[in-house]
C-alpha cells in the first residue's frame, strides 16, 4: 500500500480526493475504497458560488453527492428537481439567459436537476429534468444514470440513451473495437438483465466504432451528449446502410 501511495502521491499518505462538475461512476470510487483511496464526491453550480452539498470523512456515501452544507437547504419538488436556498445563492443574472435556473418568490433555486435524498440526508443526483424521456406506457426515465452505467460495460466507450414516446429505450453506443459487436451486444444484455429493470433495458443497441469524427458530433468537448443531433445522425445511419 505505502509503495502504492508514494507512485501515485509521492508520499505515503493519501491526499483529501474531491470530485465535482461531473458524476463519477460508483463502481470507479468502490474500486478506490478498496486500496484505502477515498475520493468525496461533492455537487454544486455557478448560481450557488459554487458547492451546495458534499461527502465529508466523518460521512461518506460513495453513490451520493453528500449532505446539503450547513447554509444551504434543499428541497425536491414533487416532479424530483433539487432546489436549493441559502445565504450563498447570487442576486441574479444581468441579462436573460433561456438555460439560466429560476429563483423562486420564496428564495428557492431550482436547479433543473433531478435528484432524490435518503433519510440521512445524502442527495443522488439521477439527471436533468430537461432530458428526461417519457416512454410510450408513461414511464420516466432519466438518461444520464442510466448512460452511466452502461459505460461501466468492457468495450463500450460512451453511450446516448433516447427513446421519447417509444415503447422500448433504444442507444447508441460508441465501442472500442466494432469486431467485438456481437460479445458487446451479448454483455449489454446481461447487464440488463442482472442489473436493470425492464423499462431500462435496451433490446436493440445501435453500435458505432469510435473516431474523433463521432465523438465531435455527438457529444460536446466535456462529453455531455449533443442530445439534438441524435435524429439527424440517425437518419444519415440509416440511409449509409440502406
Amino acid at each position: 500500500k505505502t509503495d502504492l501511495l508514494s507512485a501515485l502521491f509521492g508520499r505515503e499518505t493519501v491526499p483529501l480526493l474531491a470530485a465535482g462538475g461531473a458524476p463519477v461512476t460508483e463502481e470507479v470510487l468502490q474500486v478506490l475504497n478498496t486500496y484505502d483511496i477515498p475520493v468525496y464526491q461533492g455537487y454544486g453550480l455557478s448560481e450557488n458560488s459554487s458547492v451546495a452539498t458534499w461527502n465529508v470523512r466523518s460521512a461518506n456515501r460513495i453513490g451520493t453527492v453528500g449532505k446539503p452544507l450547513s447554509h444551504v437547504e434543499v428541497k425536491i419538488t414533487d416532479d424530483g428537481e433539487l432546489c436549493l436556498r441559502s445565504s450563498s445563492l447570487f442576486a441574479g443574472y444581468s441579462n436573460e439567459d433561456p438555460s439560466s435556473c429560476a429563483i423562486d418568490d420564496d428564495g428557492w433555486l431550482h436547479t433543473g436537476d433531478l435528484a432524490t435524498q435518503d433519510v440521512d440526508g445524502f442527495i443522488s443526483i439521477i439527471g436533468r429534468k430537461k432530458t428526461l424521456i417519457i416512454t410510450a406506457n408513461g414511464r420516466n426515465v432519466s438518461p444520464e444514470w442510466l448512460e452511466s452505467a452502461y459505460r461501466t460495460i468492457s468495450g463500450v466507450n460512451e453511450v446516448i440513451v433516447y427513446g421519447d414516446r417509444q415503447e422500448f429505450l433504444s442507444g447508441i453506443f460508441v465501442v472500442e473495437d466494432i469486431h467485438q459487436a456481437s460479445a458487446i451486444r451479448q454483455a449489454i444484455s446481461a447487464y440488463a438483465r442482472e442489473n436493470l429493470n425492464e423499462i431500462e433495458a435496451i433490446p436493440s443497441p445501435l453500435l458505432i466504432p469510435h473516431s474523433a469524427e463521432i465523438m465531435d458530433r455527438l457529444f460536446t468537448v466535456t462529453g455531455r451528449p449533443r442530445r439534438k443531433a441524435i435524429n439527424a445522425f440517425l437518419a444519415q445511419h440509416e440511409n449509409l446502410t440502406a
